[in-house]
This record gives C-alpha cells, structure tokens and sequence, in this order.
C-alpha cells in the first residue's frame, strides 16, 4: 500500500491529465464525416490519442 501511495504521490499530474483528456473526449463525442461515397467516423478513442500525443511536448509529461 506504500508503494502505491509513493506511485500516486509521483504521477499525479499524469493522472490528472488522463482523466481530463478522457472527460473532455466523451464531451466531444463521436464525429462523422461525409467523405464521397463512404463516411469515416472518428471515435472519442481516436481524440485521446491525439491529446495524448500533443502532451508528449508539454512540462507536464517531464516527471522525475
């Protein structure tokens, strides 16, 4: 239970920001988009993914 304590303690600004990209995706919803014959979705995962890669940059990822 320690260790778990000592982990939260040490992460916690990713956890924070996992839980508010994910909020904010479920916001967003599934998007369509007409495109000639076919219709491409894009899902609430696909926006995680790209937040999360967009943080890779940030001093939010730069956890010692």
């Amino acid at each position: 239970m320690e260790k778990l304590k000592i982990v939260i303690k040490k992460y916690w600004k990713i956890y924070l920001a996992a839980l508010v990209i994910s909020a904010v995706c479920d916001l967003i919803g599934t998007v369509k988009l007409n495109i000639g014959v076919g219709t491409l979705t894009l899902f609430p995962m696909v926006f995680a993914v790209i937040f999360g890669g967009l943080l890779k940059y940030s001093k939010l990822r730069n956890v010692k």
